[in-house]
């Protein structure tokens, strides 16, 4: 089983879903699902399937499911001053910025990480995990 299957099984079971429920609700055959939870349907975690579990799963989980750490953990994981913190959180909005398809410009981010530079960690997962909420809508 590859490390994302894993962590993608793992985040289905902790939704309560089959294989079949989740399966049917993106779309997909449940042979394909099971070949990516075993790591034989591909090596790295696709895009295309990315996109189908947006509103399913949250940004955290589909971060975590494809490298192994949440977009909350990525802004204060190992960078340890406020410059690596920043950076990482606008890495952060970024790639929220490709994987949604919805455009953010650069002003916006740049803006929004300029304010949350005064704030401490967990006031920056916090404003993050409200922008993704507003970004998909919920």
């Amino acid at each position: 089983m590859s490390n994302w299957g894993k962590r993608f099984q793992e985040t289905r079971l902790k939704h309560e879903m089959t294989q079949s429920e989740l399966a049917q609700k993106i779309g997909i055959d449940t042979t394909a699902l099971s070949r990516y939870e075993s790591g034989r349907g591909a090596k790295q975690f696709p895009s295309s399937l990315k996109d189908k579990l947006i509103g399913i799963f949250s940004i955290d989980e589909i971060t975590y499911i494809d490298i192994g750490k949440t977009a909350s953990q990525s802004i204060v994981g190992n960078n340890n001053n406020q410059a690596g913190r920043d950076q990482a959180l606008m890495d952060s909005f970024r790639q929220m910025q490709k994987e949604d398809k919805k455009v953010l410009d650069d002003a916006i981010i740049n803006a929004v990480v300029e304010m949350m530079k005064d704030f401490n960690d967990d006031k920056k997962i916090k404003a993050l995990q409200c922008i993704t909420e507003i970004r998909l809508g919920k």
